[in-house]
């Protein structure tokens, strides 16, 4: 079976439990704040995938990196019980699946804003999130970026599409006319 379809299964059923201890939105902060750590080093991957290391000494560590991290019990067994199923391997793509059927669930889609500075980039970002509301009758939550190569105007990405208002994106369809 592909990695990604079992992947799918384990987020559901993480998306379950959440539902079930209603604790969706700190599963999410939760298995997103596992998964940068994890990211920041890839030792620790290594380590709670390694079945030459004793199961207990890897789950000991887990509890450890919980305490540290303020993880919710049900996350934390969660956590082991891909450990024990030796699904751990899996869990950057099981966290990206339990985000998208979370956001499914609850209505909520999640895009970026690219911006060239800081300036107005909260006003932009609300009338954008606004703008969105409106359109698709979803909560929208916006994630603000800075480019400075985009020289001006704004890049909007939603999922797979993109919105590229910038001014470097003109700049580059006025040359390619040009040039025809």
């Amino acid at each position: 079976m592909k990695e990604s379809l079992i992947a799918k299964r384990y987020a559901k059923a993480l998306l379950k439990v959440a539902k079930d201890g209603k604790i969706v939105e700190t599963a999410r902060k939760n298995i997103t704040k596992f998964t940068k750590l994890l990211s920041d080093n890839s030792d620790l991957v290594t380590f709670f995938c390694d079945d030459e290391v004793i199961r207990a000494k890897r789950l000991v560590s887990l509890n450890d990196f919980a305490k540290v991290l303020n993880l919710h019990h049900l996350i934390v067994k969660y956590i082991s019980f891909l450990i024990e199923k030796r699904r751990f391997r899996l869990i950057f793509e099981i966290e990206k699946q339990f985000i998208q059927l979370a956001d499914q669930e609850e209505d909520i889609l999640r895009g970026t804003v690219i911006v060239p500075n800081k300036d107005h980039s909260e006003k932009i970002r609300q009338q954008l999130a606004s703008i969105l509301k409106n359109k698709t009758n979803k909560n929208v939550e916006l994630e603000i970026k800075c480019d400075p190569t985009i020289l001006g105007g704004v890049v909007l990405k939603v999922g797979d599409k993109t919105w590229d208002a910038s001014i470097k994106n003109k700049l580059e369809t006025i040359k390619e006319r040009l040039c025809q």
